[in-house]
């Protein structure tokens, strides 16, 4: 694994975890802005944290009034969770 990589999926995860901190304390704005971001590179990086991601966006969608897009963000964790836990056979 190159240092960029690992440098990608601290910065993705550290922007996860402020995402999470920023809906604790009821941000849903700034959650959402930096939740993209950590989608976004957690996608490149094929990252098994991009459904914890995903999930919180919809969290931050819905804290944030949109609905319908909290629905779309859970349909797609819930895509990304059974490709995650399907058997590889």
């Amino acid at each position: 694994m190159d240092i960029f990589r690992v440098f990608r999926r601290a910065v993705a995860e550290a922007q996860v975890h402020l995402g999470e901190l920023y809906l604790r304390i009821g941000s849903s704005s700034m959650a959402r802005e930096v939740l993209v971001q950590a989608v976004h590179g957690l996608e490149l990086l094929r990252d098994v944290r991009l459904v914890e991601a995903v999930e919180l966006m919809a969290i931050a969608e819905d804290e944030f009034g949109r609905p319908r897009e909290a629905v779309r963000w859970r349909e797609r964790a819930a895509k990304l969770s059974a490709r995650v836990i399907a058997p590889v056979v």
